[in-house]
């Protein structure tokens, strides 16, 4: 009979399993089901990075290599496997991985995503011997090409080195494959009517006498808690060695409970291929059954309206053994619950699907989101980022659309949206997730103002985060559903300096985050005229790469970002209290808040005043400085004609005027950045310029201590003035002139007397710079003085290089550019920064 082949190849299977009895744990065949193995390839592997020597590494793992790593792993294939197809399933592999099996490059992981399920090309296995398997992993990420990018404003930790559990599935040549189940209630959500799209790839079986080709049959039915509920006809199909699809198998059940956040009923739908009453093939599917509409910028659930209470999560699954994920999954589940959270989103990259799974059995909505944060117009134009986008969120949808707690599928996290760019970057996801799935899509953006970007999704995440004043004007906002992000650091820099214990102040300023929050979404209710909900940012604290600077410097821990409803230990907070109780209309816990307003410190009025009046003293005491002032501003060619001619300018009162104009410019300097420290804005550009975090670490304790840099500004400042003489001298030397470097220096702190006048706005700079469009009139004003001061200094160069004006302007404008660029070019192979300055101008607006 032709079923012999079958039972045979079975045997073979089980044979090989028991050979493989002396073997390690790691390499013995599990049966996940009547048809197919697994062979885990979990545990010890050997990895070499760079060319330093080889290393034990564990998988599930996650390490941190400088250079690009191969991890390598062998595992044994019995001769019975040759009638079977292998594939390599992995959860993530990140960031980016490239796979040769035996030497032979098969294939890679989706940049963006991470997953692996690849078809081993038999070709290139080897049976009844050990077979060598490599991942080859680059740890770079940068910001013109990768997904994600280098540049986390946020500050979550990137992922780098990541290993998720790895296994091979034995998969019989006839097999069954499921690709997609579509349904619509037929009776008020009782009764329903489902379609399922499935193939199957047959091989002929063929036996010594007898005809070749067999006919099988598939049968499909519905189960619950493992009782069959619904048997549908049975298909009969012939093994031929074709693929068949069956697009329409069309199915009716009634008495079907749709699946809710109250009550999260599951069903299996399992597929089975049977052949002379023996199953040879089988496949299955838990699937909840709901319909979630949007009407009147409003999510309508099973006929009933749904109203989002979310909160972001910072994912951090990766990594981790089984049952370490498994407990950290379930204490998750159970704070959500306990929140009364209906929504998590979870913040980084797309999490482990057992978590997906869970989500659906406990009732709990989730988005999942491709890792484009933060893109520019130059990122969403690039091909490659476009194809990795395009691929991850294909790879995404495939593996969890048959999940009932997806809400939708994310496209992109405040991207530059006004741009044309981001328009077709969207337009062409969005097209493809309709193409995938019906589930909605949406955007997370900052603009206030609606665009053609924002109109593609189907509803909007509004991020708010680090906003003391929540900017929310829905007339002229996109008509959906719009879901406000709202979340406030805790800073201890709000409670009054009586509490000088540094954990008592922690306190208080957990208690003033939790006032904020529920000041937050009481605007939300009484603002927003049809409320679909909102999310709070975050669960809990999470890690970065980079310290904030809003907390200041006296965070608890390094690089720790305060802002969750828990503690980073898992605590609780005095905020998570108050959402559990708003979301569950509870009453709310009492607090007892007293914000100290965050003002300028004396120090900045103080130190201008005396600048100003130590200056004032000796301008009208010192004749000489009194006269040379008034000559290099009303006759500066004359002055710069003395300077040629070898006069010297007494050295002291020129010390005077380079003590006054360094710290002008480093009060303005200091003063800026003072003002600036709670904007979240701000600390994001500080991520893409500075090149360490333990570089912003340090210059957060100089901003928040403003007379230590005003300190360090003012040397470096001086520091950069001699530089710039010594150059100015060789330049001299290259043209036959024979100044010293002093009279270059000092013609230098002379020419930049035009910063003087700002002396008398920096008593008040701070609250100029806090006025509406402040910070603008400021950038403004500074940009006259440096052209002015440019302009000094190119009619100085023409006097003391003896050069004509033509040849003088070239000169100049060439070691401008040569400055300027290097610094640019420096940062723009580092940080991509050119396509950074339409996106942070546009927000600054």
């Amino acid at each position: 009979m032709k079923n012999i082949s079958i039972i045979l190849a079975a045997c073979l299977l089980f044979f090989a399993s028991v050979v493989a009895q002396d073997k390690p744990a790691e390499t013995l065949w599990q049966n996940t089901s009547i048809s197919r193995s697994t062979l885990s390839l979990d545990g010890t592997w050997t990895a070499k990075i760079g060319d330093q020597d080889e290393i034990a590494v564990s998988v599930p793992g996650a390490i941190n290599p400088a250079k690009k790593m191969i991890a390598s792993t062998s595992f044994f294939l019995h001769d019975s496997l040759k009638n079977y197809n292998l594939i390599l399933h992995s959860p993530a592999v990140r960031p980016t991985c490239s796979i040769r099996l035996n030497g032979k490059f098969i294939g890679s992981a989706t940049p963006a995503i991470g997953f692996v399920d690849l078809v081993l090309n038999s070709d290139y296995l080897k049976y009844d011997s050990e077979n060598v398997l490599d991942l080859e992993i680059d740890p770079e990420l940068n910001n013109k090409s990768t997904l994600p990018f280098k540049h986390r404003p946020l500050g979550w930790k990137t992922e780098k080195g990541i290993l998720h559990e790895i296994f091979v599935e034995a998969v019989p040549q006839n097999n069954l494959r499921l690709n997609a189940i579509d349904y619509v209630f037929t009776q008020s959500y009782s009764a329903i009517e489902v379609k399922i799209d499935f193939d199957l790839e047959t091989k002929v079986i063929s036996l010594p006498g007898n005809e070749s080709g067999s006919h099988a049959e598939i049968h499909i039915s519905l189960r619950q808690a493992n009782q069959s509920l619904r048997n549908s006809k049975k298909i009969s199909v012939s093994l031929d060695g074709l693929k068949h699809s069956f697009k329409e198998t069309t199915l009716s059940f009634s008495n079907i409970k749709p699946w809710s956040i109250d009550s999260p009923q599951l069903y299996e739908i399992v597929i089975e291929l049977h052949l002379k009453g023996r199953i040879i093939d089988s496949i299955s599917r838990k699937v909840g059954f709901r319909e979630l509409k949007i009407a009147d910028r409003q999510f309508i659930l099973n006929g009933e309206k749904f109203t989002v209470k979310g909160v972001d999560w910072i994912a951090n699954l990766s990594g981790l053994q089984e049952e370490e994920r498994t407990t950290k999954i379930i204490n998750l589940i159970d704070k959500l619950k306990k929140l009364g959270a209906n929504v998590i989103r979870p913040i980084g990259m797309p999490v482990h699907p057992q978590l997906v799974r869970q989500c659906s059995e406990k009732g709990l909505f989730l988005l999942q989101e491709i890792p484009v944060y933060f893109a520019n117009e130059t990122q969403l134009d690039n091909k490659k980022i476009r194809s990795d986008a395009e691929s991850g969120l294909r790879a995404l949808i495939n593996r969890d659309k048959f999940e009932a707690s997806v809400l939708g599928w994310g496209l992109g996290v405040n991207l530059y949206d006004q741009s044309k760019a981001a328009e077709d970057f969207i337009s062409t996801l969005r097209k493809q997730a309709r193409l995938l799935d019906e589930r909605p899509v949406y955007l997370v953006t900052r603009s206030v103002v609606s665009n053609n970007c924002l109109k593609l999704a189907d509803f909007l995440l509004f991020d708010n985060f680090g906003k003391n004043k929540l900017e929310l004007n829905w007339q002229n906002m996109p008509d959906k559903p719009i879901l406000p992000i709202v979340g406030h650091y805790v800073k201890p820099f709000l409670v009054p300096q009586d509490y000088t214990q540094l954990e008592r102040r922690w306190l208080e300023a957990e208690e003033i985050q939790a006032e904020q929050l529920e000041n937050d979404l009481r605007f939300l209710q009484e603002s927003q005229p049809k409320n679909a909900g909102s999310f709070i940012h975050a669960l809990q604290d999470w890690q970065g790469d980079f310290a904030t600077l809003i907390v200041g410097p006296n965070n608890t821990g390094d690089f720790n970002y305060p802002a969750g409803l828990l503690r980073s230990s898992g605590e609780e907070r005095i905020s998570f209290q108050m959402i559990a109780s708003s979301n569950k209309a509870e009453r709310r816990p009492n607090i007892s808040t007293n914000i100290v307003q965050s003002e300028n410190p004396a120090i900045f009025t103080l130190i201008s005043v005396m600048v100003i009046l130590i200056f004032l003293f000796y301008l009208k005491r010192d004749r000489r400085l009194s006269t040379t002032m008034k000559r290099i501003f009303i006759h500066p060619h004359g002055f710069y004609t003395e300077l040629f001619e070898n006069r010297k300018v007494p050295a002291f009162i020129t010390s005077i005027v380079a003590i006054a104009q360094s710290l002008i410019l480093a009060l303005l300097v200091a003063n800026t950045f003072y003002v600036c420290r709670e904007i979240l804005l701000f600390d994001e550009i500080l991520n893409l310029v500075l090149p360490s975090a333990e570089t912003k670490k340090w210059l957060i304790k100089l901003i928040w201590n403003p007379v230590w840099l005003i300190a360090l500004i003012s040397t470096i400042y001086v520091l950069v003035i001699f530089i710039f003489a010594i150059i100015f001298r060789i330049l001299g030397f290259l043209f036959g002139r024979t100044l010293s470097t002093g009279q270059y220096t000092t013609f230098l702190f002379w020419a930049a007397t035009c910063y003087l006048p700002l002396a008398l706005v920096t008593p008040i700079f701070y609250r100029i710079v806090l006025e509406d469009g402040g910070i603008g009139i400021s950038l403004a004003v500074i940009a006259f003085f440096i052209i002015w001061h440019l302009l000094r200094v190119y009619r100085g160069m023409r006097v003391l290089l003896v050069l004509p004006p033509g040849r003088a302007f070239i000169l100049f404008l060439t070691f401008l550019v040569f400055l300027l660029g290097s610094i640019a070019f420096y940062y723009n192979q580092t940080q991509a920064i050119f396509g950074y300055v339409d996106y942070y101008w546009s927000l600054l607006n």
